[in-house]
């Protein structure tokens, strides 16, 4: 960070004159969090903002571009204002439309995709909105060269890349994008994964009158617990304790403190759950002091049930779940895979059960719902294969993601592509937290 501040400032005395550009690129949530918080603290001589996204709805994103009334947020409202500052800034504007909305309100996700969409105002004279997709950015001198599909080209003296999900081609089958409702209502369908991707899945494709028979497949075969109301009181003491102490824990010292805290609070009565939502605002520096090897044993051996107690259902949603589960119409299954094989229009699995019984069926559909890739290199994105071959970015260790070069002055990131660097960084907590030190830097940098 102390890297980008003297590379930057050494290179704005030359424009502090002028009007600063910023590109802003990525129309998803972590685009329309940052543009909203910049919007907000700017004079419109100061800089100009230029938004750049391929689709039409900017705000939206892959995760709120739902209108499906059943996908909720699995945040309760009051964690999921844009604004740092201003921690009941969704709510409010929630309670404009609503009234019974309270905080611990789980909401549709087309609520919050509707608000992400007002919270930069069209026509603010600082804003220039581009729906064209972004292919290539090259640094020329002190600044960048923007580069869309319509070979149009937009100069930038800052860069700040918020592209959301850096997906690779599914693995298995498609990914759920795919429009369900074109899905027959008899068909059989396998979903790999059984995290909050299958759920949104099986919600839309679950819901009468279909009678889809689904079965969901994952190596460790865990649904995502489910939100309950607890005290709020901190209970991770143990796990605060090592983390101030005069050295930062391995994996195996973070995570026998979190146990010791679970239990302890259970055993009073408590709840684990506070202890993981105690926890999570310390993961980002936790995790950046983890070494490489820790980071690596976390993703072998432990992300799996870190996601299932972190990334946790709302009861409503839970509960029609549950009650496909109980009727019959949705399997959770553990095991391997061994081969998917298309053929006449329908798929041959053949998999392998935690019992290592070998399992040969017959889907009418696969659905991939693995979730983030945790290798960037394998990314479909142009823009990113771009920024790495050039020396733009740099792959984390592991490569879940990346970060600017130091030579890379004037390039800020933000959202998913630091979960390399953080691993807490995808959800609006993290995000708006990045967005408001983006920010900060940029008015220092003005003042």
């Amino acid at each position: 960070m102390a890297a980008f501040m003297r590379e930057e400032e050494s290179y704005m005395n030359g424009f502090r004159q002028s009007k600063i550009e910023v590109a802003v690129v990525g129309d998803g949530a972590s685009g329309a969090i940052l543009c909203a918080q910049l919007l907000r603290s700017i004079r419109p001589d100061e800089i100009h903002v230029r938004w750049l996204g391929r689709s039409k709805k900017f705000g939206l994103g892959l995760a709120y571009s739902t209108s499906d009334p059943d996908h909720l947020l699995n945040v309760p409202s009051k964690g999921m204002s844009a604004f740092e500052n201003d921690p009941l800034h969704f709510l409010n504007w929630v309670q404009a439309r609503d009234k019974k909305a309270s905080p611990e309100s789980f909401l549709p996700r087309q609520w919050y995709g509707e608000y992400l969409s007002a919270l930069v105002p069209a026509g603010h004279p600082s804003l220039t909105v581009h729906p064209d997709d972004v292919m290539q950015i090259q640094k020329v001198s002190h600044s960048y060269q923007i580069t869309t599909r319509k070979n149009e080209t937009h100069p930038a003296d800052v860069v700040i890349l918020a592209i959301g999900h850096c997906l690779s081609k599914a693995r298995f089958g498609r990914r759920p994008s795919f429009p369900l409702a074109e899905v027959d209502g008899q068909a059989r369908i396998l979903i790999v994964g059984t995290g909050l991707t299958m759920v949104d899945t099986v919600l839309t494709l679950g819901r009468a009158p279909r009678q889809n028979e689904i079965v969901a497949i994952s190596r460790h075969g865990l649904l995502p617990m489910v939100h309950a109301r607890h005290d709020g009181n901190p209970g991770a003491s143990h796990f605060r304790k090592i983390i101030h102490g005069s050295k930062p824990p391995t994996l195996r010292q973070a995570f026998a403190a979190m146990r010791t805290d679970c239990a302890e609070a259970e055993s009073r009565g408590g709840d684990w759950r506070s202890v993981v939502d105690d926890v999570r605002p310390f993961i980002p520096s936790v995790w950046k002091s983890f070494s490489p090897a820790d980071r690596r044993q976390f993703l072998r051996h432990v992300v799996h049930f870190w996601d299932s107690h972190r990334h946790r259902m709302p009861p409503e949603v839970a509960e029609k779940i549950y009650y496909l589960i109980n009727s019959g119409r949705l399997k959770i299954k553990k095991g391997r895979f061994t081969s998917l094989v298309e053929e006449d229009g329908s798929w041959t699995v053949n998999w392998r059960s935690d019992t290592h019984e070998l399992r040969r069926e017959r889907f009418d559909h696969v659905f991939d719902c693995t979730g983030l890739s945790r290798d960037l290199g394998a990314t479909d994105s142009p823009l990113v294969r771009q920024m790495l071959r050039d020396g733009l970015l740099v792959i984390s260790d592991p490569p879940l993601g990346a970060f600017p070069a130091p030579e890379a002055a004037g390039l800020e990131v933000l959202g998913h592509l630091l979960r390399g660097e953080y691993w807490e960084s995808t959800a609006v907590p993290e995000i708006r937290k990045q967005a408001a030190a983006i920010v900060d830097r940029l008015l220092k940098l003005l003042n």
